[in-house]
């Protein structure tokens, strides 16, 4: 059956209604690991009455806002293309992208891609641990083929230091490493990591 175009719907944006046919309909991703997205409605011009306020009046459309709204941003990932949120909505803190030659991946994405080929040495030459939360018990990296360094395994870090040398060691020798988050520190600063480890073929 056709939508009627004069059907009311609520913008997700700006939360004033209006008629569907005057609406942008978009799939969103809260989370990069659902399995279907969220449908929301943006406004193609931006009402009248909100258009001299700000943000609204350097915008022709709401769907526009979506991306700088500081938190909870969303941003079309480079793997995928979907629309995900950058920050989990569940809980606030969680963030839901890496950036890997200054483009965003998803989460899902960036899973993906370090399982097939770990995590690049950038990071850890800058002492950064790049890498993320699994699911309980690590699966993901045991099941392609990663073992677990007993020396970082569950260990709690607060200066990365350490764990990004043996880290680097790995990667010279010619294996990929992955580093699974087992609790995090809101900000990432410290917390308790394991390091996963493979011969690169």
């Amino acid at each position: 059956m056709a939508i009627k175009t004069q059907e009311k719907v609520r913008c997700d944006e700006c939360d004033e209604e209006g008629a569907i046919g005057n609406m942008y309909k978009v799939e969103l991703w809260d989370r990069p690991f659902d399995e279907s997205p969220r449908i929301a409605y943006f406004h193609k011009k931006i009402p009248a009455k909100l258009k001299g306020e700000s943000p609204y009046k350097w915008h022709e459309s709401c769907d526009e806002l979506i991306y700088e709204r500081g938190d909870f941003n969303y941003f079309v990932c480079t793997g995928c293309e979907r629309i995900v949120c950058e920050q989990n909505p569940s809980n606030g803190w969680q963030v839901q992208y890496r950036t890997i030659g200054g483009k965003q991946f998803c989460l899902k994405c960036y899973r993906e891609e370090i399982l097939e080929n770990g995590v690049g040495r950038e990071g850890f030459e800058e002492g950064h641990l790049e890498g993320m939360f699994f699911n309980s018990g690590n699966p993901e990296p045991l099941e392609a083929g990663y073992v677990v360094d007993e020396r970082v395994h569950n260990k709690r870090v607060v200066d990365g230091k350490e764990v990004c040398k043996i880290a680097l060691d790995y990667i010279d020798n010619g294996q990929k490493v992955i580093i699974g988050y087992e609790s995090m520190a809101i900000g990432g600063l410290e917390g308790y990591v394991t390091l996963f480890h493979k011969e690169a073929k």
